[in-house]
């Protein structure tokens, strides 16, 4: 059966309450008249997310959003990757919860998509407005990836991204955490897509705490995942 939904996003909200009202309003001004869903996982959230979801998707403006509920954080990958199994676009994709990447910069990667008009396409986000340390971080880890895994990678956490709903068929064994941006560039690169970048603004979180970022142990921990997972990938325990 055909989709009647032309691009699904997914946005993993994980204590993002704060959050929602704005991401609902602008996504819903953003999609003009695309027939687009909005995909909010709520990875398991210990704030009032739940019950704001609740309330909202019962408003018939709201129509054009889909609730997936992980009862249990086990990582950023995981809440994506339920959430895109659920998504019913032809095109599917994610972008932040916190509206780092706006939702009007989520319609740009999806109208460059449809200009370039070849399906084995992957749209991901180039971000500007950073300052210098997350740009060093973001380099080494790129150039890192690029080494281990012989493809040229850049801003490999730059959102959204957006591509063919077929690709998610050719994902077995995910990773669980943040290499997932990673990941889903890597796999694009194996099964002879193209990787197509387009410069977003990287926006101020308005709410709450980075989830990785928020100290230097969590900076560590997942800096230490982030290289055991493309090793991972390399010798194909995740693919």
């Amino acid at each position: 059966m055909e989709s009647t939904y032309e691009l699904s996003i997914v946005v993993p909200a994980y204590n993002e309450a704060k959050s929602l009202p704005s991401l609902i309003e602008r996504y819903s001004k953003a999609k003009a008249n695309i027939p687009f869903q909005l995909v909010i996982v709520d990875n398991g959230s210990r704030d009032e997310t739940a019950d704001y979801l609740k309330k909202e998707t019962k408003k018939k403006q709201n129509g054009f959003i889909k609730i997936v509920t992980v009862k249990k954080n086990i990582g950023y990958g995981y809440g994506i990757h339920q959430g895109l199994k659920a998504c019913d676009g032809r095109l599917i994709g994610w972008s932040h919860a916190d509206l780092q990447c706006s939702p009007e910069d989520v319609f740009k990667g999806y109208n460059l998509f449809r200009k370039i008009n070849k399906r084995k396409t992957l749209i991901k986000g180039n971000r500007k407005g950073r300052d210098w340390k997350p740009l060093v971080l973001t380099y080494g880890l790129s150039t890192y990836a690029s080494l281990i895994l012989l493809h040229i990678f850049d801003d490999i956490n730059g959102q959204p991204k957006i591509f063919p709903r077929e690709l998610l068929q050719t994902m077995k064994r995910p990773p669980l955490g943040f290499s997932y941006d990673l990941y889903i560039q890597y796999k694009a690169l194996q099964k002879g897509y193209k990787v197509r970048s387009f410069t977003v603004v990287f926006e101020q979180r308005m709410h709450g705490i980075s989830k990785w970022a928020h100290s230097i142990y969590s900076k560590l921990s997942t800096i230490r995942s982030f290289f055991a997972d493309v090793l991972r990938m390399r010798i194909g325990k995740i693919r």
